[in-house]
């Protein structure tokens, strides 16, 4: 009779879905850069600790230290979206902390914001006539046969 495997460690502690890499690119996909720091050329990392409930959000941000501008307020914005996935720990609700450093890096080229053209939108349908004809191409007429194959359509909207 075998025994069965052991969980190595006592309590599993909660994951973000995908690994580092993952967390990683999920930050640089949703940080937004400050405009107030944008125009004031604000760069730096935050260091702040967050706390995640037994159901994988995250409850608490605390930061470490502070770059202003509005970059305080997006590294908690950004930390609050994050969800994990809490492996069952034998029915014991807990929380968890984690680190995290989040960069605030100046872009290398600003892209410009193009306004986009306001296009007016009217209730009423485009008056348009369409015609056209289909023939359909005769090689040989035969005396029997004497039907006349050409087919006219009008649409009127």
């Amino acid at each position: 009779m075998k025994k069965g495997h052991k969980d190595k460690k006592f309590v599993k502690v909660a994951y973000y879905k995908g690994g580092s890499k993952a967390l990683e690119s999920f930050i640089l996909k949703h940080l937004q850069y400050p405009q107030a720091a944008f125009d004031k050329h604000i760069e730096g990392t935050i260091h702040a600790k967050y706390d995640i409930n037994n159901r994988g959000k995250v409850i608490k941000v605390k930061l470490y230290n502070s770059l202003g501008y509005g970059c305080d307020e997006e590294t908690i914005r950004l930390i609050k979206l994050l969800e994990f996935e809490v492996p069952k720990s034998r029915g014991l609700r807990l929380t968890f902390h984690k680190e995290i450093h989040i960069h605030f890096r100046m872009p290398k080229t600003a892209t410009p914001i193009i306004e986009q053209p306001v296009i007016e939108q009217t209730t009423e349908m485009p008056n348009f006539n369409l015609q056209y004809n289909i023939v359909k191409p005769t090689t040989e007429e035969k005396p029997e046969d004497k039907n006349d194959n050409t087919y006219n359509y009008t649409v009127s909207i």
